[in-house]
């Protein structure tokens, strides 16, 4: 756990968007995941990269990325600009600071775009509010109403 009640701060720089969980990197990366099945968006990959530098020798704390995203969504993308292929399938970064603090970041879609000439498509801005969302719900504690996540 990161010790920090249910207090998040949000960080925003020119690329990164980056959300303080209040919860432990397991439980938000959980969350991530749960939230991710709820919206019925597909995971295809989850990196664990503190596993694969422990099996080189090597210590890294919690960090893990996980890969997701609608077909048809990354379909109408890259219909729009094929080079904004780079940037799918999406992906959010949950990891572990040196301070123990907890994490989720994402690349701002709606920038990384913007430096391919894509503005004003329908698609960036829901995805771009799709992972504001997901990030801040992974991050806090789940209300205790029907839903899992």
């Amino acid at each position: 756990m990161t010790g920090t009640g249910t207090k998040t701060r949000d960080i925003v720089d020119k690329e990164l968007y980056m959300v303080q969980s209040c919860l432990g990197v397991e439980e938000t990366i959980a969350r991530v995941r749960c939230i991710l099945q709820e919206k019925m968006i597909p995971v295809f990959f989850v990196f664990d990269h503190t596993k694969a530098a422990l099996e080189m020798g090597l210590k890294l704390r919690p960090t893990v990325t996980i890969m997701f995203g609608s077909p048809a969504m990354r379909t109408r993308l890259l219909q729009a600009e094929q080079r904004l292929g780079i940037l799918l399938p999406l992906r959010m970064l949950v990891w572990e600071d040196a301070k123990k603090r907890v994490w989720v970041g994402y690349v701002r879609i709606a920038q990384m775009a913007r430096r391919y000439g894509v503005k004003n498509l329908p698609e960036i801005a829901y995805l771009e509010h799709m992972m504001e969302n997901i990030s801040h719900r992974a991050c806090h504690p789940a209300k205790k109403k029907s839903n899992r996540c």
